[in-house]
């Protein structure tokens, strides 16, 4: 069959693409600076210590010990590897600075955290329009600051973005790329745990790894959506989804775990 932009589906595709434009020109608006900024003068984030990291495998790709904290230590004892290897690959590959590099890397998934989670909800069967409806919400409200006062008091005004306080202020750059991973991985696992499909699984054990090694809480937020996405399944497709769950798992775990060893994640 050809398709035309006159089929229903190719029709709905081409809505969802634009919707997801939006939702990526909206944010990219918001932290269009970060692409073209080198330093900010927040000391007290996690920024430093990220652009090091960047910066030193990037002229050393593929050490395995890192000599500059605490007299040296093990790569992997560092930081949460995906993120400093993202610098660093971005660094190396066009030669820009590494705190450069982690701020173009920081606002690509500023726009994509937004746009992952419409394209999960779209897939999940919820209508284009109420996805973009929640993306919109997350793009420009921040619920936290309006429910918690500690978190209140930390912004200049009540309006502001707690995202964006996150990324630029505290320099939360692997939690972002925790968010934006988070939707893709759980997509790809619902999928894995309903048919059981080689590729599926293939791309659930991927995306749940990357996830997991974005940071603790890509780990925790990844195993705690896993065992959603088992309970909101008929109960006679449980126990299988739980046996797949387990092998997924289990695969998951053996290909992070040169990265994230078992002495680590007990740390």
């Amino acid at each position: 069959m050809i398709w035309s932009v006159r089929h229903p589906r190719s029709l709905a595709a081409v809505r969802g693409t634009g919707y997801a434009g939006i939702l990526a020109g909206l944010n990219l608006y918001f932290c269009h600076e970060l692409f073209r900024t080198e330093y900010f003068d927040n000391f007290q984030s996690n920024e430093g210590a990220l652009a090091s990291l960047g910066r030193f495998f990037a002229r050393h790709p593929g050490a395995h010990w890192f000599p500059l904290w605490n007299i040296g230590l093990p790569a992997e004892n560092t930081y949460s590897p995906l993120a400093p290897a993202a610098i660093a690959m971005l660094s190396a590959a066009s030669g820009i600075s590494a705190p450069l590099a982690l701020h173009i890397i920081a606002g690509l998934f500023f726009c994509l955290v937004p746009v992952a989670w419409f394209w999960a909800a779209w897939k999940w069967g919820v209508q284009a329009e109420c996805a973009l409806a929640g993306g919109l919400l997350y793009s420009l409200l921040s619920p936290t600051s309006l429910l918690f006062h500690a978190f209140r008091s930390d912004l200049a005004h009540r309006a502001d973005s707690r995202r964006m306080m996150d990324l630029v202020y505290y320099g939360d750059i692997a939690h972002m790329i925790a968010l934006a991973l988070l939707p893709l991985a759980l997509v790809a696992l619902e999928r894995a745990l309903r048919t059981g499909r080689a590729r599926a699984c293939l791309a659930a054990v991927a995306l749940c790894g990357l996830t997991a090694l974005s940071n603790a809480f890509g780990i925790t937020t990844v195993a705690l959506g896993s065992l959603a996405l088992v309970a909101a399944l008929e109960p006679r497709e449980m126990r299988r989804a739980l046996a797949r769950l387990a092998l997924l798992g289990t695969a998951t775990f053996l290909c992070v775990s040169p990265l994230l060893t078992p002495r680590l994640l007990a740390l």
